[in-house]
């Protein structure tokens, strides 16, 4: 069960690239929604993962330019954690610390139900956390995840959630699946 709106975080999204990392965006959102909640706003949230591509080097530019944004607002508020996540974090993996000091957190494409857990390292003080290893294992999906019921129109939001909520994360008719994991950046599903 979710705790309290009052009593959760929140979590803003961003994803650059193909409808595997818009699945493994929705998969964080539920991964989290025990502790955060999807906010629409970034200046709002007290978490922001960024959800990087491979394929075409614009993702790739994207991201350093919204973690030079967020610089700022991290200098803002110390509490933000910062955490790249998909292809580019697979890929470049402690580099991206290098570049862009205010990142957090580097998981891969085979760590993302680890987030929780270095998220809970991050907050207590422990550095940033990065998670990019190869895992044979594939990621056991949220409790509940892309069932019926959690595709329902049936809304179970408080006011305040509701209207923080951004509209992909609520009210759906569609889901993604994974066809795989990570980049050979040979799919032809995105290239």
């Amino acid at each position: 069960m979710n705790e309290p709106l009052q009593h959760r975080q929140r979590l803003f999204v961003k994803t650059f690239g193909c409808q595997m990392n818009e699945y493994d965006s929705e998969k964080l959102v539920r991964l989290m929604e025990t502790t955060h909640y999807p906010v629409s706003d970034i200046e709002q949230a007290d978490l922001v993962m960024v959800n990087t591509c491979s394929v075409r080097e614009k993702g790739e530019q994207k991201l350093f330019s919204l973690l030079g944004e967020l610089r700022e607002q991290k200098r803002d508020n110390p509490n933000l954690v910062v955490g790249v996540m998909g292809c580019v974090a697979q890929q470049e993996g402690e580099s991206i610390r290098k570049r862009s000091p205010v990142v957090d957190l580097v998981v891969g494409t085979h760590n993302l139900s680890l987030v929780p857990s270095l998220l809970d390292s991050v907050q207590q003080g422990r550095g940033a956390q990065i998670a990019v290893d190869y895992r044979d294992e594939w990621e056991d999906l949220p409790l509940g995840f892309a069932t019926a019921e959690s595709l329902s129109t049936d809304s179970e939001l408080t006011a305040a959630e509701d209207a923080e909520t951004p509209a992909w994360a609520k009210n759906r008719v569609r889901a993604l699946v994974s066809i795989q994991r990570g980049c050979n950046k040979k799919c032809s599903y995105c290239v």
